[in-house]
């Protein structure tokens, strides 16, 4: 489920490289959909789900805001 994290992995060394903002948002990207993916198939069942969303909605438009004004 690392599908946006998977572009900063190094292919030999295994680390993660490249921007802090950009790792951050590749992040919280993978796991509003690892999230999604467990809800949606009822292997959670979490009572604040839509408020969480929103929080992490809201910190990945901080983000690409701060991204796009360097």
């Amino acid at each position: 489920m690392k599908q946006h994290l998977r572009h900063y992995i190094h292919p030999q060394w295994g680390s993660i490289i490249g921007a802090e903002k950009e790792i951050r948002l590749a992040v919280l990207k993978d796991e509003i959909m690892n999230w999604h993916y467990r809800v949606e198939n009822g292997s959670d069942d979490i009572q604040n789900w839509d408020y969480i969303k929103d929080l992490l909605l809201g910190r990945i438009e901080e983000l690409i805001e701060e991204l796009s004004s360097e």
